[in-house]
């Protein structure tokens, strides 16, 4: 679909393009990851998972492997961050008695 539409296939170029310096700002620590993936975190992820098939036919196209590896590796870490990790059920009663009081 992308590669049929020269007007969609340009704005998915400018996005990962813009995606790629920003990941290369948070995967060197210049941004924080924990501030983006509160802005943008879920929709980056999402996004990465609708264009990732685009991606890698366009590094096996261009034979250019390391297109797009840093936005890859940011989302990585991003999915590190967002999965939740288990909270003890008395943890969570006590979360509510401190919320409601």
């Amino acid at each position: 679909m992308i590669e049929s539409n020269l007007q969609i296939q340009s704005l998915v170029r400018t996005y990962l393009s813009y995606m790629e310096y920003l990941s290369v700002g948070i995967n060197t620590g210049v941004y924080d990851i924990y501030v983006f993936d509160r802005l943008s975190g879920s929709r980056t992820v999402k996004r990465f998972r609708v264009l990732r098939a685009y991606l890698e036919k366009r590094r096996e196209e261009t034979h250019h492997p390391q297109l797009g590896i840093d936005f890859e590796r940011m989302v990585e870490e991003l999915k590190k961050i967002r999965t939740p990790l288990p909270i003890p059920s008395e943890s969570l009663s006590k979360i509510r008695y401190e919320v409601t009081r």
